[in-house]
């Protein structure tokens, strides 16, 4: 299939997705800031500092901190709660943003032995127990290009400075934001293994994106091979579950591609809108259940056809829109264990400030882990466009059928020889592409269907196949769509002479005189004309001449003058409306 559409089906997507939110962490909360004093926070199990709030003390080469609260606060690096942070996000939450460091404090007087440091230096292994909090200015991006989610959505460059007693290392982001840089921009594909059929819920793929961020991290920053001074865990997947990133993840990179989607549906929809306008002279003959009808215009068929992909595109949209609310912050079940509470929705609004794209955090963090009836709802919107995409493909083929044994009313750019040995034989082949095209899509939908069916309790593990389902949907999509607009549509042609020659001998355009003759008598000279192979119109003219064609209440003959008005302009057949008083179309 030709492939204007660009990008690959799997996994680039989705890994950007994953990216994206991979490198956010804890880091996120992130606020506007001019310059406020370095602050100093320590863990609830250390004595108070000998200083008052207000005064700066210097610990071991630290800047001037200054204590604004400390009684129960926890470190954000191991994961804990810490409701006096929340407290200083109160009093500054307009007008902070968060760098978190860990220092060495050795020399402090009130650095406590190691055997009674907190939690946070028993798991790390020798981090002493005080921890430095700083603010830190801003450091704005401009890059909206989703991708660039992947390279710096935590963009202020927050360190995680760990001193252990023989070797000091640097967990800095700057290193995950280009190890990110590196993998969005496909340097580093031949790492991610993963298949999109694999293990449930997307932990093979959010740990792939995760491992090859932290080794590549670790290199940038010096460390050799297999030394990981960034953690896929501890650092890149901080804050984080697969059960909310990948989620995440599949939303983000449908938005990422729906204006391409739409604007490959609005080409469409003018290709087809502009045909209208061209073909809106030719009159022809209608056809309902493949027999002869009333007189339409091929402008009409085609105006009709572009209002179908104008509506399928309304309910793209509209169902795009249940995408932009995002799950993000509930971890592992929904509850948000292992994450700040205001991550989630600076995430958010993060994300939509890299992205350009209006996102919302979600109401219900349960629902949005538990559900993927967003996905689902998507899905089907693009089923319904294929529906309709099949249908008008199907059409242009049966217009153009032929050309000397068939209807022929339209001609189609030829594209490619039709026949490998009958010579001269143009076939409809870009009709014939979407046709197989949307039919994959509607397949793809089956899938998803099936597969948001069938979570269980807290979680969908079936979103691997979700994903890859929908990102392949609008892959096809995109790439058929635009192939069948530039390569088909936009080369249509009327054959007015076969057109007009089709609806003189219709014999259905008796029709127009049921309000004259009625339905009866009309059925009979449609019986006639067809077994003396003559034009309906030459029939009633002649009855009419003899005299022999009667109105509809008996009372007088109908004049050929009646046949002419009524008959003459085949045109205003395609208007409405009812020649004379009584009867009508149906």
């Amino acid at each position: 299939m030709p492939e204007p559409g660009g990008g690959p089906l799997f996994p680039n997507p989705v890994l950007y997705g994953v990216l994206a939110i991979s490198i956010l962490t804890n880091i996120i909360l992130i606020g506007r800031t001019t310059s406020i004093d370095w602050h100093r926070f320590v863990h609830r199990d250390q004595p108070v500092p000998a200083v008052s709030p207000g005064e700066h003390i210097r610990g071991n080469g630290d800047a001037p901190v200054t204590i604004i609260e400390y009684s129960d606060f926890q470190c954000p690096f191991c994961l804990r709660a810490y409701p006096t942070l929340m407290k200083v996000l109160q009093t500054y939450g307009d007008r902070i943003r968060f760098v978190y460091r860990h220092y060495p404090l050795r020399n402090h007087p009130q650095a406590r032995p190691a055997a009674e440091a907190s939690q946070c230096a028993n798991e790390q292994g020798k981090f002493w127990p005080f921890h430095n909090h700083l603010f830190s200015g801003a450091n704005e991006l401009s890059d909206a290009d989703l991708k660039q989610a992947a390279v710096a959505v935590g963009a202020d460059p927050v360190k995680f400075n760990a001193c252990l007693d023989s070797h000091k290392y640097s967990a800095d982001v700057d290193a995950d934001i280009a190890a990110a840089d590196e993998a969005a921009n496909g340097k580093w594909d031949d790492q991610f293994v993963v298949d999109p059929f694999q293990a449930g819920a997307g932990t093979s793929h959010n740990m792939n994106a995760n491992e090859v961020i932290a080794s590549r991290a670790s290199q940038l920053l010096g460390g050799a091979a297999g030394e990981p001074l960034v953690h896929p865990n501890d650092h890149v997947n901080m804050a984080q579950s697969t059960n909310d990133t990948i989620p995440t993840a599949i939303r983000l990179g449908c938005l990422w591609r729906i204006q391409e989607l739409l604007g490959a549906v609005d080409g469409l929809a003018a290709a087809l809108r502009a045909k209208a306008t061209e073909f809106d002279d030719v009159v022809k003959s209608g056809r309902t259940h493949l027999q002869d009808a009333v007189p339409v215009r091929l402008g009409q068929e085609f105006g009709a056809y572009c209002r179908a992909v104008e509506r399928d595109r309304e309910r793209i949209a509209r169902a795009a829109d249940g995408l932009r609310r995002l799950g993000i912050g509930g971890t592992a079940a929904g509850t948000g264990l292992n994450a700040h509470p205001e991550y989630g929705r600076r995430m958010v609004t993060r994300l939509g400030a890299l992205s350009g794209l209006d996102l919302h955090l979600s109401d219900d963090l349960f629902e949005s882990m538990q559900s993927m009836a967003d996905m689902a709802d998507f899905s089907a919107s693009l089923r319904t466009l294929a529906l309709t995409l099949i249908r008008v493909a199907n059409d242009i083929r049966l217009l153009a059928s032929g050309p000397s044994t068939g209807l022929d009313e339209i001609r189609l750019p030829p594209v490619q020889p039709g026949s490998s040995i009958m010579p001269g034989k143009v076939n409809p082949v870009m009709a014939e592409m979407l046709d197989m095209a949307m039919f994959h899509v509607v397949g793809c939908d089956t899938t998803v269907a099936l597969a948001a069916q069938a979570g269980q309790l807290e979680l969908n593990v079936m979103m691997p196949v979700i994903a890859h389902s929908l990102f392949e949907s609008m892959q096809v999509m995109i790439g058929a769509v635009r192939a069948f607009t530039e390569r088909c549509v936009r080369g249509i042609a009327p054959n007015r002479r076969k057109a007009e020659g089709w609806l003189a001998r219709n014999a259905i355009l008796v029709t127009a005189l049921n309000p004259l003759i009625g339905y009866a008598a009309g059925a009979r000279l449609v019986k006639e004309a067809l077994e003396r192979e003559v034009a309906i119109r030459e029939l009633a003219l002649e009855k009419a001449g003899q005299g022999a064609l009667m109105h509809r209440d008996g009372s007088r003959a109908v004049t050929a003058a009646e046949v002419e008005a009524a008959l003459g302009d085949l045109r205003r057949l395609t208007e409405g409306g009812i020649f004379e008083a009584g009867g009508g179309v149906g």
